[in-house]
């Protein structure tokens, strides 16, 4: 006789390792790039100034920011104690600044204002990147 086979894992091998919080990360990342390609032709191909102008600069950082997003994800994995925090930190900043920053455009762009919200995007964009920053700092003074 035979034995059974074996049964199939609930979650891919592949994707066994993320956190939730990681996979939705990445969810997130996905659909701000994809939204991002579609604010790029929108302001190539159906725009007038000065929304032109406004579309392509929140496509340009949201693009950016997705991909940084990822790479947050991917340390933040592989991280443990402060600098694994502080790669959270910095993906939370990351995506809450890519709303208000690229969100505050796209408002301009279709007449309306944000008040404060694209320089409170920006201030946690910048926000994000020195806490990755951090979060490698802190991961290379633990290897000493």
């Amino acid at each position: 006789m035979s034995s059974p086979l074996p049964r199939s894992p609930a979650v891919p091998p592949s994707l066994s390792g993320l956190t939730r919080a990681s996979a939705l990360a990445v969810v997130f990342a996905g659909l701000a790039g994809g939204v991002a390609v579609a604010l790029g032709a929108w302001a190539s191909h159906g725009a007038a100034e000065p929304a032109k102008g406004w579309l392509a600069t929140a496509a340009q950082y949201q693009l950016a920011h997705a991909l940084a997003m990822l790479a947050a994800v991917a340390l933040r994995e592989r991280l443990a104690g402060l600098a694994r925090h502080l790669a959270g930190a910095a993906l939370a900043a990351f995506a809450a600044g890519t709303v208000l920053f690229s969100g505050a455009l796209v408002a301009l762009a279709l007449g309306h204002s944000w008040g404060m919200a694209a320089p409170t995007g920006g201030i946690l964009l910048m926000a994000g990147w020195l806490a990755l920053a951090g979060a490698g700092l802190r991961a290379a003074l633990a290897r000493r």
